[in-house]
């Protein structure tokens, strides 16, 4: 099983098989990262301008995020590429030795009537 035909059968299995995903799900990142880490983060591996949005939610309490960040991807083909490059990978400029796993969002972003990116369902 390689790693493409893992994403189509993870993205098959969530959205059916006529959904190309574009939006991904950052697991196990350092909580102490914010959205601009995030898109650092995703500069230093080549998508700087291969994405829409990044969304990182935050707990109310401690206001650091809760381990898992959303990246919406401009196109399914910058999709596949990120989720062949990111696994594994670490955050620089931070003291954790997490590494990243990513996975397809089991809500994908998409575009209002406005033609604005929303996020819709995510907390």
């Amino acid at each position: 099983h390689n790693q493409g035909s893992f994403l189509d059968d993870e993205a098959d299995r969530i959205h059916g098989p006529n959904i190309l995903p574009t939006t991904m799900m950052l697991r196990n990142i350092p909580n102490r990262v914010k959205a601009e880490e995030v898109q650092e983060y995703l500069r230093r591996h080549g998508f700087g301008h291969r994405y829409n949005l990044v969304l990182v939610p935050a707990d109310k309490m401690t206001e650091r995020n809760r381990g898992y960040a959303f990246v919406d991807f401009s196109t399914h083909g910058d999709f596949r590429d990120a989720y062949e490059v990111l696994p594994g990978t670490r955050f620089h400029n931070t003291e954790s030795l997490k590494t990243t796993v990513v996975s397809v969002a089991s809500k994908q972003l998409g575009r209002g009537a406005d033609g604005k990116v929303q996020a819709i369902g995510f907390q």
